[in-house]
Parts: C-alpha cells; structure tokens; sequence
C-alpha cells in the first residue's frame, strides 16, 4: 500500500482559503519522498511578472497560475498513467492521504506547509522549499543515522 497523499496549490499567503489545484499522489506522499520532490522542484524557480523569449522553462514561473501549472505538470509527467490525480477541492475530503502539502505562492515568496494526516494531525513544517530540503536530508539523517 503506498503513502497517499494532496497537495494544495495557492495564490497568495497562508491565509489563502481556496486553493487554485489540488492533486492525490498514490504513493510515496512522505516527507522524504514527495516533500523532498516538491522541495527540489521549487527550490530552483523563480517567480517573475512577465518573461523574455531567451528564459529557460523550468527555472521561471510567471506567477502563482504558472507555476501551479508547472508543479502538476512535473509530477504527472514523472508519474504517467496513474499516481498523480487531480481533485475537487474539498476541505473535508478524505482520499486516505497521510501527508497534506500547502504550497502558498505570492508575487515574490513561496511558502509550504506540511501536515501529518496519520499520526497525530500535527503540522511538520512550515517555510520555504529551501528549508523543506533541510529538512527532509535531517529526516533522511534521522532514519538511518548518516546522510546518503
């Protein structure tokens, strides 16, 4: 059985009440597996008003649309038929996800929030996906006591 978990995309800061997307992943939905993921994948964007015709895709994002378009879209494709699934956005939906991500993107910062859905409910984290990669290589330490 995998680790299931959603992610929610935002326009704005983390007082923002509905999300833009939402998607299920199937299976690696851990913090070392799917945070790392999204922390690697957004650590390297930066969120501009507007592109030249010589900017590299991958590396830009033109806002909060943009880049939620690239998030899933970096995610499906890695995971072809199955795995990554869109969904209605519903507070109280229940896909059997332990781990819920919260990716809050404004004009200039992206914040993620983590939450353990299995456990104890508790938020993990909150911060940039700098500080999410931190973490997920302390987690990595943590469980098998050196680095890889």
């Amino acid at each position: 059985m995998g680790t299931r978990s959603l992610t929610f995309i935002y326009e704005g800061t983390p007082d923002s009440r509905e999300p833009l997307v939402c998607f299920y992943r199937q299976h690696d939905g851990y913090l070392e597996g799917h945070g790392k993921q999204l922390g690697e994948f957004l650590a390297g964007m930066t969120l501009v008003n507007g592109y030249g015709l010589g900017d590299k895709p991958g590396t830009l994002a033109n806002g909060a649309g943009c880049l939620a378009a690239q998030i899933v879209a970096h995610f499906k494709n890695a995971a072809g038929i199955g795995g990554i699934y869109i969904q209605r956005f519903n507070e109280r939906s229940d896909s059997g996800q332990e781990f819920e991500y919260r990716v809050y993107i404004s004009p200039t910062d992206i914040t993620i929030k983590v939450r353990d859905c299995y456990d104890s409910g508790h938020h993990l984290f909150q911060g940039t996906p700098q500080q999410l990669l931190e973490l997920t290589a302390k987690e990595k330490e943590n469980e098998y006591g050196t680095r890889t």
